[in-house]
Protein backbone atom coordinates (compact mmCIF):
# COMPACT_ATOMS: atom_id res chain seq x y z
CA UNK A 1 0.00 0.00 0.00
CA UNK A 2 1.18 3.80 -0.71
CA UNK A 3 2.66 5.96 2.10
CA UNK A 4 1.19 8.92 0.07
CA UNK A 5 -2.16 7.24 0.56
CA UNK A 6 -1.50 6.59 4.18
CA UNK A 7 -0.62 10.08 4.78
CA UNK A 8 -3.86 11.10 3.39
CA UNK A 9 -5.79 9.45 7.08
CA UNK A 10 -3.52 10.91 8.68
CA UNK A 11 -4.45 14.67 7.25
CA UNK A 12 -7.94 13.60 8.11
CA UNK A 13 -7.19 13.04 11.30
CA UNK A 14 -5.40 16.24 11.73
CA UNK A 15 -7.97 18.25 9.86
CA UNK A 16 -11.08 16.57 11.95
CA UNK A 17 -9.18 17.90 15.16
CA UNK A 18 -9.49 21.39 14.53
CA UNK A 19 -12.55 21.54 11.69
CA UNK A 20 -16.23 20.72 11.79
CA UNK A 21 -16.47 20.77 8.22
CA UNK A 22 -14.29 19.35 5.75
CA UNK A 23 -13.88 18.37 1.63
CA UNK A 24 -12.47 14.97 0.68
CA UNK A 25 -11.61 15.84 -3.04
CA UNK A 26 -10.42 13.26 -5.83
CA UNK A 27 -11.34 11.33 -8.90
CA UNK A 28 -13.52 8.32 -9.02
CA UNK A 29 -11.56 5.32 -7.18
CA UNK A 30 -8.88 7.05 -5.52
CA UNK A 31 -10.19 6.01 -2.39
CA UNK A 32 -11.87 8.55 -0.32
CA UNK A 33 -14.53 6.35 0.99
CA UNK A 34 -11.84 3.85 2.33
CA UNK A 35 -9.98 6.75 4.01
CA UNK A 36 -12.70 8.36 5.71
CA UNK A 37 -13.81 4.14 6.33
CA UNK A 38 -10.41 3.80 8.04
CA UNK A 39 -10.09 6.49 10.18
CA UNK A 40 -13.53 5.84 11.48
CA UNK A 41 -12.33 1.94 12.73
CA UNK A 42 -9.56 3.03 13.71
CA UNK A 43 -10.97 5.99 15.91
CA UNK A 44 -13.55 3.51 17.42
CA UNK A 45 -11.11 0.81 17.85
CA UNK A 46 -9.44 3.03 20.01
CA UNK A 47 -12.12 3.90 22.34
CA UNK A 48 -13.41 6.94 20.84
CA UNK A 49 -16.83 5.66 18.85
CA UNK A 50 -17.07 6.98 15.36
CA UNK A 51 -19.82 6.17 12.82
CA UNK A 52 -20.68 7.46 9.57
CA UNK A 53 -24.43 8.34 7.90
CA UNK A 54 -24.35 9.11 4.06
CA UNK A 55 -26.36 10.54 1.69
CA UNK A 56 -26.20 11.10 -2.07
CA UNK A 57 -27.58 15.35 -2.64
CA UNK A 58 -27.84 15.35 -5.90
CA UNK A 59 -30.62 12.02 -5.61
CA UNK A 60 -32.94 14.38 -4.47
CA UNK A 61 -34.24 17.74 -4.88
CA UNK A 62 -33.52 20.91 -3.47
CA UNK A 63 -36.49 20.95 -1.20
CA UNK A 64 -36.15 17.14 -0.64
CA UNK A 65 -33.06 17.80 1.01
CA UNK A 66 -34.06 20.66 3.31
CA UNK A 67 -37.13 20.81 3.93
CA UNK A 68 -40.59 22.75 2.32
CA UNK A 69 -43.70 24.45 2.90
CA UNK A 70 -46.46 23.69 1.73
CA UNK A 71 -48.12 26.64 -0.03
CA UNK A 72 -51.86 25.52 0.22
CA UNK A 73 -51.96 24.81 3.78
CA UNK A 74 -48.53 26.21 5.09
CA UNK A 75 -47.48 22.85 6.53
CA UNK A 76 -44.04 22.08 6.73
CA UNK A 77 -42.30 18.78 5.90
CA UNK A 78 -38.47 18.21 6.88
CA UNK A 79 -36.07 17.05 4.77
CA UNK A 80 -33.79 14.05 4.54
CA UNK A 81 -30.63 16.25 5.39
CA UNK A 82 -32.65 18.16 8.00
CA UNK A 83 -33.93 14.89 9.53
CA UNK A 84 -30.47 13.50 9.71
CA UNK A 85 -29.06 16.64 11.24
CA UNK A 86 -31.35 16.85 13.76
CA UNK A 87 -31.66 13.39 14.91
CA UNK A 88 -27.68 12.67 15.13
CA UNK A 89 -26.95 16.23 16.38
CA UNK A 90 -27.55 15.56 20.04
CA UNK A 91 -24.88 15.56 22.89
CA UNK A 92 -26.22 13.01 24.92
CA UNK A 93 -25.34 10.45 22.11
CA UNK A 94 -21.69 8.71 22.99
CA UNK A 95 -20.01 8.26 19.75
CA UNK A 96 -19.18 10.77 16.75
CA UNK A 97 -21.35 10.61 13.59
CA UNK A 98 -19.78 11.99 10.05
CA UNK A 99 -22.52 13.03 7.92
CA UNK A 100 -21.36 12.54 4.62
CA UNK A 101 -22.71 13.78 1.79
CA UNK A 102 -21.53 11.67 -1.24
CA UNK A 103 -21.86 13.12 -4.54
CA UNK A 104 -21.23 16.41 -7.17
CA UNK A 105 -20.72 19.76 -5.32
CA UNK A 106 -23.60 22.63 -6.91
CA UNK A 107 -24.13 26.13 -5.67
CA UNK A 108 -27.66 24.94 -6.04
CA UNK A 109 -27.55 22.73 -2.40
CA UNK A 110 -24.15 23.64 -1.03
CA UNK A 111 -24.78 27.47 0.13
CA UNK A 112 -27.55 26.56 2.09
CA UNK A 113 -24.49 25.26 4.50
CA UNK A 114 -22.71 27.81 4.47
CA UNK A 115 -23.74 29.01 7.71
CA UNK A 116 -23.12 25.52 9.49
CA UNK A 117 -19.45 25.18 7.93
CA UNK A 118 -18.49 28.61 9.26
CA UNK A 119 -18.04 29.35 12.72
CA UNK A 120 -21.46 29.67 13.30
CA UNK A 121 -22.23 26.27 12.96
CA UNK A 122 -26.02 26.47 12.44
CA UNK A 123 -28.01 25.09 10.18
CA UNK A 124 -30.57 27.64 9.38
CA UNK A 125 -33.96 26.27 7.51
CA UNK A 126 -36.84 27.55 4.88
CA UNK A 127 -39.25 27.24 8.41
CA UNK A 128 -36.71 29.53 10.38
CA UNK A 129 -35.29 26.87 12.38
CA UNK A 130 -32.18 27.28 13.82
CA UNK A 131 -30.57 23.89 14.59
CA UNK A 132 -26.88 24.14 16.20
CA UNK A 133 -23.90 21.71 15.56
CA UNK A 134 -22.56 20.12 18.69
CA UNK A 135 -19.40 18.90 19.44
CA UNK A 136 -20.04 15.50 18.31
CA UNK A 137 -21.11 15.99 14.93
CA UNK A 138 -19.00 16.70 11.87
CA UNK A 139 -19.66 16.99 8.20
CA UNK A 140 -18.11 15.67 5.14
CA UNK A 141 -17.87 16.15 1.71
CA UNK A 142 -16.81 13.88 -1.18
CA UNK A 143 -16.74 15.23 -4.28
CA UNK A 144 -14.74 14.85 -7.55
CA UNK A 145 -14.04 18.70 -8.28
CA UNK A 146 -14.78 22.14 -6.17
CA UNK A 147 -15.79 23.21 -10.01
CA UNK A 148 -19.20 24.56 -9.34
CA UNK A 149 -18.31 25.34 -5.56
CA UNK A 150 -18.74 28.89 -5.04
CA UNK A 151 -15.71 30.80 -3.14
CA UNK A 152 -17.56 31.29 -0.13
CA UNK A 153 -18.02 27.57 0.22
CA UNK A 154 -14.61 26.67 -0.44
CA UNK A 155 -12.73 29.29 2.30
CA UNK A 156 -15.49 27.92 4.72
CA UNK A 157 -13.95 23.90 4.66
CA UNK A 158 -10.76 22.61 4.99
CA UNK A 159 -9.80 20.69 2.04
CA UNK A 160 -7.63 17.20 1.42
CA UNK A 161 -6.93 16.33 -2.04
CA UNK A 162 -6.11 12.94 -2.97
CA UNK A 163 -4.99 12.06 -6.13
CA UNK A 164 -5.18 8.82 -8.38
CA UNK A 165 -1.65 8.35 -8.23
CA UNK A 166 -2.01 8.27 -4.16
CA UNK A 167 -3.65 4.58 -3.99
CA UNK A 168 -2.58 3.84 -7.68
CA UNK A 169 -3.98 0.84 -9.31
CA UNK A 170 -1.98 -2.19 -7.88
CA UNK A 171 -3.62 -2.51 -4.68
CA UNK A 172 -6.66 -3.07 -6.10
CA UNK A 173 -5.76 -6.00 -8.27
CA UNK A 174 -3.73 -7.43 -4.76
CA UNK A 175 -7.80 -6.63 -2.81
CA UNK A 176 -8.92 -8.83 -6.11
CA UNK A 177 -6.86 -11.59 -5.53
CA UNK A 178 -7.01 -11.82 -2.77
CA UNK A 179 -10.87 -12.45 -2.83
CA UNK A 180 -10.47 -15.00 -5.20
CA UNK A 181 -9.90 -18.02 -3.02
CA UNK A 182 -13.30 -16.94 -0.86
CA UNK A 183 -15.13 -18.73 -3.91
CA UNK A 184 -13.43 -22.13 -3.50
CA UNK A 185 -10.37 -23.45 -2.57
CA UNK A 186 -8.98 -23.83 -6.25
CA UNK A 187 -8.75 -20.08 -6.26
CA UNK A 188 -5.76 -19.88 -4.93
CA UNK A 189 -4.12 -21.70 -7.24
CA UNK A 190 -5.75 -19.06 -9.92
CA UNK A 191 -4.19 -16.61 -7.83
CA UNK A 192 -0.78 -18.35 -8.38
CA UNK A 193 -0.96 -18.49 -12.00
CA UNK A 194 -2.95 -14.65 -12.33
CA UNK A 195 -0.49 -12.81 -10.36
CA UNK A 196 2.73 -13.04 -11.99
CA UNK A 197 0.60 -11.98 -15.24
CA UNK A 198 -0.11 -8.84 -13.97
CA UNK A 199 3.41 -7.88 -12.42
CA UNK A 200 4.78 -8.54 -15.84
CA UNK A 201 2.41 -7.24 -18.36
CA UNK A 202 1.21 -4.45 -16.75
CA UNK A 203 3.40 -3.70 -13.58
CA UNK A 204 7.11 -3.80 -15.19
CA UNK A 205 6.21 -4.94 -18.85
CA UNK A 206 10.24 -4.95 -20.23
CA UNK A 207 10.63 -3.24 -23.68
CA UNK A 208 12.78 -5.16 -26.14
CA UNK A 209 16.38 -4.54 -24.99
CA UNK A 210 14.84 -1.89 -22.24
CA UNK A 211 14.68 -0.90 -18.80
CA UNK A 212 11.26 -2.25 -17.35
CA UNK A 213 8.79 0.47 -17.93
CA UNK A 214 4.83 1.32 -16.43
CA UNK A 215 2.58 -0.33 -19.39
CA UNK A 216 -0.26 2.50 -17.73
CA UNK A 217 2.19 4.98 -18.35
CA UNK A 218 2.75 3.98 -21.94
CA UNK A 219 -0.62 4.18 -22.34
CA UNK A 220 -1.46 7.25 -20.89
CA UNK A 221 1.41 8.77 -22.72
CA UNK A 222 0.40 6.63 -25.95
CA UNK A 223 -3.14 6.60 -26.32
CA UNK A 224 -5.87 8.85 -27.01
CA UNK A 225 -9.10 7.82 -25.40
CA UNK A 226 -12.64 8.86 -26.58
CA UNK A 227 -13.71 9.95 -23.32
CA UNK A 228 -11.09 10.34 -20.18
CA UNK A 229 -10.45 7.72 -17.44
CA UNK A 230 -7.87 7.26 -14.39
CA UNK A 231 -5.73 3.91 -13.98
CA UNK A 232 -8.24 2.91 -11.48
CA UNK A 233 -11.34 2.96 -13.58
CA UNK A 234 -9.22 0.83 -16.19
CA UNK A 235 -7.79 -2.00 -13.93
CA UNK A 236 -11.22 -2.12 -12.39
CA UNK A 237 -12.54 -2.88 -16.15
CA UNK A 238 -10.27 -5.60 -16.57
CA UNK A 239 -10.69 -7.13 -12.93
CA UNK A 240 -14.42 -7.28 -14.33
CA UNK A 241 -14.30 -8.35 -17.30
CA UNK A 242 -12.01 -11.04 -16.01
CA UNK A 243 -13.79 -11.89 -13.17
CA UNK A 244 -16.75 -12.68 -15.69
CA UNK A 245 -14.92 -14.45 -17.98
CA UNK A 246 -13.36 -16.83 -14.98
CA UNK A 247 -17.21 -17.42 -14.33
CA UNK A 248 -17.74 -20.62 -15.78
CA UNK A 249 -14.82 -22.53 -14.61
CA UNK A 250 -15.22 -20.91 -10.42
CA UNK A 251 -19.37 -22.89 -10.84
CA UNK A 252 -17.59 -25.78 -12.51
CA UNK A 253 -14.91 -25.68 -9.97
CA UNK A 254 -11.89 -26.68 -11.90
CA UNK A 255 -8.70 -25.14 -13.03
CA UNK A 256 -7.50 -23.73 -16.49
CA UNK A 257 -3.50 -24.45 -17.68
CA UNK A 258 -1.61 -21.84 -17.71
CA UNK A 259 -1.87 -21.02 -21.50
CA UNK A 260 -5.58 -20.68 -21.21
CA UNK A 261 -5.58 -18.04 -18.40
CA UNK A 262 -3.13 -16.49 -20.15
CA UNK A 263 -5.33 -16.01 -23.22
CA UNK A 264 -8.73 -15.21 -21.17
CA UNK A 265 -6.00 -12.62 -18.99
CA UNK A 266 -4.89 -10.89 -22.53
CA UNK A 267 -8.44 -10.18 -23.32
CA UNK A 268 -9.79 -9.15 -20.07
CA UNK A 269 -6.75 -6.68 -19.89
CA UNK A 270 -7.22 -5.68 -23.84
CA UNK A 271 -10.74 -4.76 -23.63
CA UNK A 272 -10.26 -3.35 -20.16
CA UNK A 273 -8.00 -0.64 -21.95
CA UNK A 274 -9.13 -0.65 -25.56
CA UNK A 275 -12.42 -0.35 -24.41
CA UNK A 276 -12.94 3.07 -25.13
CA UNK A 277 -10.78 3.86 -27.44
CA UNK A 278 -11.03 3.88 -31.68
CA UNK A 279 -9.93 1.14 -34.02
CA UNK A 280 -6.97 2.77 -35.28
CA UNK A 281 -5.71 3.28 -31.50
CA UNK A 282 -6.96 -0.38 -30.28
CA UNK A 283 -4.09 -1.30 -33.40
CA UNK A 284 -1.25 0.73 -31.80
CA UNK A 285 -2.32 -1.00 -28.42
CA UNK A 286 -2.72 -4.15 -29.79
CA UNK A 287 1.14 -3.83 -31.33
CA UNK A 288 2.44 -2.87 -27.79
CA UNK A 289 1.05 -5.56 -26.20
CA UNK A 290 2.07 -8.12 -28.12
CA UNK A 291 5.75 -7.02 -28.23
CA UNK A 292 5.31 -6.85 -23.81
CA UNK A 293 3.42 -10.83 -24.34
CA UNK A 294 6.82 -11.86 -26.51
CA UNK A 295 9.34 -9.94 -24.52
CA UNK A 296 7.57 -11.95 -21.38
CA UNK A 297 7.47 -15.56 -23.09
CA UNK A 298 3.98 -15.38 -23.87
CA UNK A 299 3.75 -15.56 -27.78
CA UNK A 300 1.93 -18.35 -27.64
CA UNK A 301 -1.65 -16.96 -25.84
CA UNK A 302 -1.53 -14.28 -29.14
CA UNK A 303 -4.02 -15.64 -31.40
CA UNK A 304 -2.73 -15.91 -35.16
CA UNK A 305 -5.01 -12.55 -36.71
CA UNK A 306 -5.86 -12.59 -40.06
CA UNK A 307 -4.79 -9.92 -41.95
CA UNK A 308 -5.90 -6.12 -40.33
CA UNK A 309 -7.46 -7.58 -37.71
CA UNK A 310 -6.64 -7.61 -34.05
CA UNK A 311 -7.58 -9.37 -30.73
CA UNK A 312 -10.46 -7.26 -30.61
CA UNK A 313 -11.94 -9.33 -33.48
CA UNK A 314 -11.45 -12.69 -31.40
CA UNK A 315 -12.59 -14.53 -28.25
CA UNK A 316 -11.53 -17.11 -26.25
CA UNK A 317 -14.15 -20.12 -26.57
CA UNK A 318 -15.68 -20.36 -23.48
CA UNK A 319 -17.16 -24.22 -24.28
CA UNK A 320 -13.26 -25.34 -24.38
CA UNK A 321 -11.43 -25.54 -21.44
CA UNK A 322 -8.27 -24.59 -23.27
CA UNK A 323 -9.98 -21.39 -24.21
CA UNK A 324 -8.97 -21.79 -28.41
CA UNK A 325 -9.08 -18.23 -29.82
CA UNK A 326 -12.25 -17.88 -32.33
CA UNK A 327 -12.84 -15.23 -34.69
CA UNK A 328 -15.62 -12.97 -33.56
CA UNK A 329 -18.42 -12.94 -36.16
CA UNK A 330 -21.87 -11.39 -35.68
CA UNK A 331 -25.40 -13.85 -36.52
CA UNK A 332 -26.29 -14.22 -39.97
CA UNK A 333 -29.63 -11.89 -40.49
CA UNK A 334 -32.74 -13.27 -41.80
CA UNK A 335 -35.49 -10.28 -42.14
CA UNK A 336 -38.66 -10.96 -40.68
CA UNK A 337 -41.83 -11.60 -42.59
CA UNK A 338 -43.24 -8.37 -41.21
CA UNK A 339 -40.98 -5.35 -41.05
CA UNK A 340 -41.16 -2.63 -39.04
CA UNK A 341 -38.13 -0.31 -39.57
CA UNK A 342 -38.01 1.32 -36.65
CA UNK A 343 -37.90 -2.12 -34.62
CA UNK A 344 -35.16 -3.75 -36.75
CA UNK A 345 -31.24 -4.66 -35.32
CA UNK A 346 -29.43 -6.03 -37.93
CA UNK A 347 -26.34 -7.51 -35.86
CA UNK A 348 -22.60 -6.08 -36.71
CA UNK A 349 -19.52 -6.65 -35.05
CA UNK A 350 -19.93 -4.04 -32.49
CA UNK A 351 -23.30 -4.84 -31.29
CA UNK A 352 -22.15 -8.65 -31.02
CA UNK A 353 -19.72 -7.51 -29.18
CA UNK A 354 -20.98 -5.26 -26.71
CA UNK A 355 -23.67 -7.93 -25.87
CA UNK A 356 -21.48 -10.40 -25.05
CA UNK A 357 -19.49 -8.01 -22.59
CA UNK A 358 -22.69 -6.54 -21.41
CA UNK A 359 -23.95 -10.56 -21.10
CA UNK A 360 -21.47 -12.05 -19.03
CA UNK A 361 -21.16 -9.08 -16.91
CA UNK A 362 -24.55 -9.01 -16.20
CA UNK A 363 -24.55 -12.75 -15.19
CA UNK A 364 -21.69 -12.36 -13.29
CA UNK A 365 -23.33 -9.48 -10.99
CA UNK A 366 -26.51 -11.50 -10.74
CA UNK A 367 -24.18 -14.44 -8.89
CA UNK A 368 -23.02 -11.71 -6.58
CA UNK A 369 -19.51 -12.85 -6.60
CA UNK A 370 -16.87 -10.56 -5.60
CA UNK A 371 -16.16 -8.01 -8.71
CA UNK A 372 -13.22 -5.59 -8.31
CA UNK A 373 -13.96 -2.91 -6.00
CA UNK A 374 -16.00 0.13 -6.79
CA UNK A 375 -15.43 1.96 -3.19
CA UNK A 376 -13.98 5.66 -3.61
Amino acid sequence: MCDTWFLKVIQLYETSLVRHGFMLVGPTLCGKTEIASILTTCMTEDGNPHREQRMNPKAITDSQMYGFKDPVTEEWTPGVFASIWQKYNNRARKDTTCIVCDGPVDAIWIENLNTLLDDNKILTLANNDRIPMTDNCKIVFEVQDLRNASPATVSRACIIYVSASDLGWYPLVQSWLLRRPELSILRQQEVEILRPMFDKWLKNPPPNGGAAIDFFDWNMRNIKKVMPANDSIIICNVLNILASSLKGAVDENYILSEEAYQKVCLWSVMWGFGGLLEPEERKKLWDKFCEVLDANGCKNAIPKCADDLTVFEYVPDWTDKARPWKQWLPKEWKPPRKIQFSALLIPTMDSCRADHLMTIIAEHVQTRTPLASNRR
